[in-house]
């Protein structure tokens, strides 16, 4: 089977996103991470880019979002936390898969409701929407 092109958009220095990351690297595929934070601890030949424009303008988020992937060509895009999916709906338009930790779906509270309806909307464009409990899946 042939390696695939993998690309993680989320919180680049989390456990999580270092752990779902390292094992497909470790498998032999192509994975690169666009953080929204700082740069984690990945296996050799992990490409790791720091979205500076993440905290600025949508707009720049988003050109600069585009050209990464544009760029990357992955064959499938894996967003953690998904509150992260909204700007990459954005500018992606294929295969894409949502995990979600429950931080972005338990404190409904602190979004306000245009952000939880486009929330919403990102996870509905999803192929795969992945979680860790039964809990959070409902």
């Amino acid at each position: 089977m042939r390696p695939l092109k993998l690309c993680f958009v989320g919180w680049g220095d989390h456990v999580h996103l270092e752990r779902w990351a390292g094992y497909f690297a470790r498998t032999g595929d192509h994975v690169s991470v666009l953080s929204m934070g700082d740069e984690g601890d990945y296996p050799a030949g992990v490409r790791q880019y720091v979205l500076r424009n993440s905290k600025r303008r949508p707009v720049l988020a988003d050109a600069e979002m585009r050209v990464l992937l544009w760029r990357l060509r992955p064959q499938i895009v894996h967003v953690h936390w998904a509150h992260f999916a909204v700007p990459v709906v954005r500018v992606w338009d294929g295969p894409l898969a949502i995990t979600a930790w429950g931080s972005d779906i338990y404190r409904q509270d602190e979004f306000t409701p245009s952000r939880w309806t486009s929330m919403r909307n990102a996870l509905s464009r999803a192929n795969l929407v992945t979680c860790d409990s039964e809990d959070l899946g409902r």
